[in-house]
């Protein structure tokens, strides 16, 4: 930071990002600051974290904070920037609320250039059944989370290592990092990258796990030696069933795998049983099969945006089933789906 100014407008967009009012272009500012130096990614770690922000705006409940500007214009000279005297008072206030103090502003104090210790700490992001979101990780690398995903970092984010837990099933179109690369830990197993795109499907729901590989490369391995570890190629899909502990690769069109980050379903002779679950996380229903010869039946089609009527009218008239839709008057109960074969 050059200047004061510069130092309040990066508290701002950090403000901004926070609550979620940022825009492409304070994105792209923060990106850029992010990327400046690792002190900056680690000292963005500490404001953003929520604990250090709760405690922080329990400090300024009761901190006069009209009383403490009068100090600091009486310390500065601002004879010369009358008009600019608003704007810093409501970044001053501002960073002071998202708990710079004992932290960023120790950063940025000539005075003080030792790294500042930070405990560990996690951000979590968590998208429900009925839901998917796109997040950006502070090494700038992007992840689509389907429904039903929970992902974690830890604070030392891309300082010092690129570890991310997950479960459920993500996207991600990582950043190229030579010196520390991305690892993806879930179950007991482990997606090692450096700079690619790929998606990974773990639901504890499902028998089996899958990396499916579009960009790049990346090695998978798994902690208890249950396969040798192996670079997976462009096009290539990793299936590990955990009950059998059997490793299966092979080549697939990959867009089949990933299209629902684009909000595209496609069931290319999909066992029903695959299509009920993916479908219960996607649209967040329940669906109730009282026969389980349902799951014997097989399901091609492609679902872009059609609503649950469509889609089950489209099941029954290939598939041969009977169905029952039941829509919920209450927000905490998902629409119950009951299926049965025709007889």
């Amino acid at each position: 930071m050059k200047n004061i100014f510069d130092k309040i407008e990066i508290g701002k967009i950090i403000g901004k990002y926070i609550t979620g009012k940022e825009s492409d272009k304070d994105l792209e500012t923060l990106t850029s600051w992010l990327n400046h130096t690792p002190k900056n990614q680690s000292n963005f770690k500490v404001i953003t974290d929520e604990k250090e922000i709760q405690k922080n705006i329990e400090e300024i409940e009761n901190f006069n904070v009209d009383r403490a500007w009068k100090n600091y214009k009486e310390k500065v000279a601002v004879n010369a920037q009358k008009k600019q005297i608003l704007t810093w008072k409501i970044a001053a206030v501002f960073i002071f609320l998202l708990g710079i103090s004992g932290s960023l502003i120790t950063y940025w104090s000539a005075n003080k250039e030792e790294p500042i210790p930070v405990p560990v700490v996690y951000t979590t992001i968590v998208t429900e059944n009925g839901e998917t979101s796109k997040i950006i990780l502070p090494d700038s690398s992007i992840v689509w989370l389907n429904s039903g995903t929970t992902l974690s970092y830890n604070n030392n984010f891309s300082v010092n290592n690129r570890d991310i837990r997950m479960q459920g099933e993500a996207y991600f179109n990582v950043k190229r990092n030579e010196s520390i690369p991305l690892i993806v830990h879930f179950n007991e197993m482990e997606v090692k990258v450096l700079g690619t795109e790929f998606d990974l499907s773990t639901y504890p729901e499902d028998s089996e796990i899958s990396v499916v590989l579009e960009k790049g490369s990346i090695e998978l391995s798994h902690v208890a030696n249950k396969f040798k570890s192996f670079t997976l190629r462009p096009g290539e899909i990793a299936q590990f069933n955990e009950t059998e502990s059997k490793l299966v690769v092979s080549n697939i069109d990959t867009y089949e795998h990933v299209s629902w980050k684009d909000g595209v379903l496609i069931f290319n002779n999909a066992e029903m049983k695959e299509v009920f679950s993916k479908l219960e996380r996607w649209y967040g229903v329940n669906i109730i099969v009282d026969d389980t010869n349902v799951y014997d039946l097989i399901f091609n089609a492609t679902i872009v945006d059609e609503n649950l009527e469509d889609i089950f009218r489209l099941i029954k008239y290939t598939c041969d089933i009977n169905y029952k839709i039941t829509y919920s008057h209450h927000p905490l109960e998902p629409v119950k789906i009951e299926v049965s074969m025709n007889k």
